[in-house]
């Protein structure tokens, strides 16, 4: 019904909800700079150049998660997923393995942080015992990076929300995979043609800043206003 809609005359509200996407995407490019570690803006811009209009994107939870989702648009149906419902942090990965068995013909890619990915990581064992190509960004802060951001934000400090850089390319290659680790802004695109182009499944390990996400933010100013979480 919505494909069949006449979308270049839509109403106000339609012309309202482009001006806001257009405006946050311009907002969130000022955060496309190359440092290191990378921002999650880069890794997602990065990514961008590379989309085809039919490949499939799933997002998972958290900041590094959520600058993909402000910013790379759905360009066909099912072609976008995320599952936010009842916290469902860790879905990305098996919904990725499930969308390469559902469109087998797309390149899939799945964005993770590196917390949410600890929920289901054995599933790349799955993905490679089963011969589906899924490309896994994990965004690698060394923390429950939404968590922690919303602590500082509204108690002043973070409470058990660090976690290690830990090497999950190395878990990758041990189940099986392709699995590099990304540390500089140089070397994220061609480790993601690699990744592209290489047989079977693929992670790259990116470690990224811990940079609050902007609805984190919200959170945080509404909650002080003294509105609910």
């Amino acid at each position: 019904e919505a494909i069949k809609y006449n979308w270049d005359q839509p109403g106000d509200w339609v012309q309202k909800f482009r001006d806001t996407v257009r405006n946050h995407r311009e907002y969130l490019e000022q955060f496309i700079t190359k440092e290191t570690p990378l921002r999650s803006m880069f890794v997602h811009h990065t990514l961008a150049k590379q989309l085809k209009d039919d490949d499939v994107i799933v997002f998972d939870g958290g900041d590094y998660a959520y600058y993909g989702r402000a910013y790379l648009p759905a360009k066909a149906p099912r072609s976008w997923y995320y599952l936010p419902n009842l916290g469902m942090l860790g879905q990305a990965v098996p919904v990725s393995i499930a969308a390469k068995l559902a469109r087998p013909e797309a390149r899939v890619f799945c964005i993770t942080g590196d917390g949410a990915f600890g929920f289901n990581a054995m599933e790349i064992d799955t993905a490679v015992r089963h011969k589906l190509k899924v490309i896994f960004l994990v965004g690698n802060d060394a923390a429950w990076g939404i968590d922690k951001n919303l602590q500082i934000g509204l108690y002043g400090k973070p409470v058990i929300t660090d976690l290690a850089h830990s090497r999950y390319d190395l878990v990758a290659q041990g189940l099986g995979a392709h699995g590099e680790l990304v540390e500089s802004p140089e070397e994220l695109e061609p480790a993601l043609l690699r990744a592209i182009n290489c047989e079977g499944p693929a992670l790259l390990n990116i470690i990224v800043q811990s940079q609050i996400s902007p609805r984190a933010q919200a959170v945080v100013e509404n909650r002080k206003a003294g509105g609910g979480l």
